[in-house]
């Protein structure tokens, strides 16, 4: 059993740090006020490194309240391996558990992701329209008819 804070209450991600390809990975999260944490499984896994180490996003939560929570691993069926490739991992050797962590972060909505994109895209492209309006106003650019 491992405890870890929740800082304020919201939305959380849990992943695990170590390999992409995970089978098997099941856990137990318990509150501050000794309630147990209704997890669900995500729909789409998102795939990243962590330090240069390869990581799946897992399970999300929403934690009621800040505090100490406490977590449990079942680690009996649990299988990783290095490769995202049903075809490579077939043939890959299974991480070591104790080359695996779990990391608990605050949940970002792709939604917000997508939204910036948007807004830098829009401010770079109205960036370029004022320069290549300072110099028609320079007359660096001279307009042919």
């Amino acid at each position: 059993m491992v405890e870890f804070t929740i800082p304020k209450p919201g939305r959380y991600t849990i992943s695990l740090v170590g390999g992409f390809r995970v089978t098997g990975f099941y856990i137990n999260i318990i509150s501050p006020s000794q309630k147990a944490v209704e997890i669900s499984e995500m729909f789409s896994k998102l795939k990243f490194y962590k330090n240069a180490n390869l990581a799946v996003t897992y399970y999300e939560f929403e934690a009621e309240e800040a505090g100490a929570y406490s977590i449990r691993t079942i680690t009996d069926k649990l299988l990783v391996k290095p490769s995202a490739l049903l075809s490579k991992s077939l043939f890959e050797k299974e991480v070591p558990h104790s080359k695996l962590y779990l990391l608990i972060k605050e949940y970002a909505s792709p939604l917000h992701f997508i939204f910036s994109l948007i807004l830098i895209f829009t401010g770079v492209f109205l960036l370029l329209l004022n320069v290549c309006y300072l110099l028609y106003k320079l007359q660096i650019i001279v307009p042919t008819h």
